[in-house]
This record gives structure tokens, sequence and C-alpha cells, in this order.
């Protein structure tokens, strides 16, 4: 509706404010109903608009790159995210607010898009910024769980470079006392199944099954909600696999199931914030299934052994 009556004032005068404002209006739409593909299309059509004028638009711009990154995050498009991701830092100097928060972006792309080794570059590069230390909480809690994330991954051996803390502060307090569930569902999720990860990786069974009460907690939460399906699809069978002898087998049939229900919620149109599928579950799954025969190679007598905690971000 806002946009209609908006619409003779853009064809006629076509100011750059006009088409800010028009088409945010719709992307707005689509960004409520989740369908990246309408959001990316549009702004891609809003920057072309923008270009067409014969002087310096780009701040113009710049909320339609971001979003249009989010959207390819979502759609998987890493080459045309990179695109973006190279609009918007030529926007910003190194080391300002948004600096960090579109490396934020890119930084998802790449692990959406399963370019680990990129990630960690990425990764290394930002954190290694003199300004990093004047992060927020929340945004220092994010590069933190990036850091861990990407640690797991380099141990599994998924990547070769090892990802650097930076100017990162230590925190050894459990992810779990850090945030309050009910006010951070994104991160805390992302943080309960990290745990869950590194506790699997380590073979700590134990463990794992005391961390699934916390998980089946947290997924009925989501159930009560109504909102996340993937999510709690997820965390359920977590708390599946914690209940098992963590053999191949019978990972194996659980999964079958729960990469069904995931398959009926794809990323792509999955009404979810970025943050909270760091990695897609799916790729987690396949990351979890090599787990244990990593492992095995590392205690094999021949191999190189490495003690699981080493290296370890933070947490």
């Amino acid at each position: 509706m806002a946009y209609r009556q908006l619409k003779p004032d853009i064809r006629r005068y076509q100011t750059c404010a006009l088409i800010q404002f028009g088409y945010l209006l719709r992307v707005l739409q689509h960004l409520a109903t989740g369908k990246p593909d309408k959001v990316s299309g549009l702004c891609a059509k809003a920057i072309r608009k923008l270009q067409a004028k014969h002087f310096d638009t780009h701040l113009h711009a710049q909320s339609f790159y971001y979003m249009q990154l989010a959207a390819q995050i979502q759609l998987g498009q890493y080459d045309a995210g990179l695109q973006s991701l190279d609009q918007l830092l030529g926007c910003v100097q190194a080391g300002d607010f948004n600096w960090f928060k579109f490396r934020e972006l890119g930084l998802m792309l790449m692990l959406h898009t399963a370019r680990y080794e990129e990630a960690v570059f990425l990764f290394n590069e930002t954190v290694s910024n003199p300004c990093s230390e004047a992060l927020s909480e929340s945004n220092m809690l994010y590069w933190e769980m990036c850091c861990n994330y990407l640690m797991l991954l380099h141990r599994a051996g998924t990547v070769e470079t090892e990802p650097q803390r930076g100017r990162l502060p230590v925190n050894d307090e459990p992810w779990q006392n850090r945030i309050e569930p009910e006010e951070n569902m994104a991160p805390y999720t992302a943080l309960l199944i990290l745990d869950w990860l590194r506790l699997f990786q380590e073979q700590r069974h134990a463990e794992l099954r005391r961390l699934s009460i916390n998980l089946n907690r947290h997924a009925i939460r989501y159930q009560k909600l109504g909102v996340q399906t993937r999510s709690y699809c997820f965390l359920k069978f977590l708390c599946l696999l914690s209940s098992t002898d963590f053999t191949g087998e019978a990972m194996d049939t659980l999964a079958i199931s729960a990469m069904e229900q995931l398959g009926k919620v794809p990323v792509q149109i999955a009404q979810q914030t970025l943050e909270i599928e760091l990695i897609p579950y799916d790729a987690l799954w396949r990351l979890i299934r090599k787990m244990p025969e990593q492992k095995d190679r590392k205690s094999a007598p021949s191999g190189v052994t490495h003690s699981a905690g080493s290296g370890s971000c933070g947490a």
C-alpha cells in the first residue's frame, strides 16, 4: 500500500531518496515472507537505478548490497555474494563498525557454501585488526563462536589453516552460562550445538548424554513458539544421537528421518536469522559422520596424535 502511494512520485522525480525508500518497501515485503530470490532481484534493480545517477550513490545503495548479500547467503550464491561483499567493504574504512558487520556476512557466506579455507583466512584477518578489541559484547560473542566452529573444522581435518584468536579475549566460562536462552535464542542454539559437536569429537559420551537434556529443553522452546523448524529438528536429532551407542549404523538410521525433515524446510526458505545456522545442519551431519573415522585414524600407531582440546579458541 505504501509503495503504491509512492510509485507515481518515484516515476516522476527519480530522486535517490525516493528510489531508495520505494525499493526498501518492496524488499521488506519479501523479507517478511521469506523469499530471498525476490529480495536479491529487487536489490539488484535498486542498485542499477542508483548507479545510473551521475554522482556517488554508494551510501544509498549500501543497504541494498547488504540485504542482497544476506539473500545470496541463503541461496548459496558464492561468487555473486563475494561481489556484493566487495561493494560493501569498498564503502567503509577497515576497522569501522560496519566493516566488522559486513565481514560477519562474508564469513557466513563462506561457511554456508563450504569455502572453509577462505572462511579461516577472512576470520584471521578480521580478528587481527586492532579495532576488534572495541567490539560490543554481542559482536565479540559472534566472532568467538565462529572461532570455535572453525577450530572444530580444523581439528576434524576439514581445513588446514588454523584459526587464530587474534585480539579476541580468553574466556573459559561455559557457553551456556554466558547468555540467556530466552533473550538470545539464535546464538544460544548455535552454541548448544557447538558444545555437542566438541564433546562428540572428543568422545566424551557421558557428558554428551547430560547435555542432551538441555538440548531437548531448548528444542521444546522452539516447538512452543512454532518457529525455527530446522533448528527444532536438528536439536531433536542430536538428542536422539545421544541416546545411541554412537556407532555409524545407529547414527545413519536416525539420520534418514532427520535429513528428510530438514529437506522439507531447506535453509533457503527457512524464516530464521542467519547466525542461528552458521554451518548448514546438513553439512554438520556430514561432519559428525566423519568424526569417529577421523578420530580412529589419529589414534592409530602410524598416525600423528593430537590433543582433543589443543588449540581451542575459548569456550
